[in-house]
């Protein structure tokens, strides 16, 4: 936005101007990605960690109810 607004206060239409709003984009569009990236990440490794938890809790409720269908002796 800034680009475009000192092209259009200066009506100056250089590559110099549009060079400085490229790289400026650029690092914007590389910090969300790594964020994104991080994010991602962050988000499988809990989500895995909740799954693996979840598969103990059913295996132990699992155990618990043959243990309470067992005859008695």
């Amino acid at each position: 936005m800034q680009l475009f607004f000192r092209i259009n206060s200066t009506n100056d239409f250089e590559l110099n101007t549009i060079a400085g709003g490229i790289y400026v984009k650029l690092v914007t569009s590389i910090s969300g990605l790594v964020i994104g990236l991080i994010a991602f990440i962050a988000y499988n490794y809990l989500h895995t960690k909740v799954e693996k938890t979840a598969n103990r809790m059913e295996v132990a409720a699992a155990d618990f109810l043959d243990i309470l269908q067992e005859p008695t002796r």
